[in-house]
């Protein structure tokens, strides 16, 4: 799953005369479930299952309301 983004130049506020830095801007492309997105997260460990990760993922949607 490749995270897409822009390079976005911003100014620094509190130093006007410094120079501009150059920061990479998260871009949306799409929609991923919660059960592929465990998928993708187990695959990167060798000790934790999709349906363990999936679990937390719920457990982390229902305590951020």
């Amino acid at each position: 799953m490749p995270v897409k983004f822009n390079v976005v130049e911003r100014k620094n506020l509190l130093d006007k005369t410094a120079a501009p830095k150059f920061y990479a801007s998260a871009k949306a492309d799409g929609e991923v479930s919660l059960k592929a997105l465990a998928k993708e997260i187990a695959q990167g460990s060798t000790t934790v299952s999709d349906t363990d990760v999936l679990a937390v993922l719920n457990d982390l949607t229902k305590s951020a309301h």
